[in-house]
């Protein structure tokens, strides 16, 4: 099952970066997890620092049902980086509804 992305613009804007592409989908396989899929991506081609992608879970009550980063290094960025990202979620407070992507400095 597919969910709605929250992205975070504000953010990408103040890293002079964005996130591309990204898709969030359900996968009950392994148990309650979530697969985020993306690309980060810089007009200037570098990043000035070190940055953290971030994704937040939620359920229908608006509950933090799963969590997960990745972090992303400057000085090894090319202008384009793909991201995955497996966050497991709880499956005691109801299913995974929306995911909030966002990024953070390290």
């Amino acid at each position: 099952m597919k969910l709605p992305i929250e992205r975070m613009v504000e953010l990408e804007q103040k890293f002079q970066v964005t996130i591309r592409g990204a898709t969030a989908d359900v996968d009950a396989e392994y148990g309650p997890q979530v697969t985020l899929r993306g690309e980060l991506t810089a007009a200037a081609g570098t990043l000035d620092e070190d940055l953290r992608i971030m994704a937040t879970v939620y359920n229908a009550a608006d509950e933090v049902v799963g969590m997960n980063e990745i972090q992303v290094s400057a000085r090894g960025f090319v202008g384009v980086e793909p991201f995955q990202l497996l966050i497991p979620c709880s499956d005691s407070y109801g299913p995974a509804v929306r995911v909030r992507l966002y990024l953070r400095s390290c």
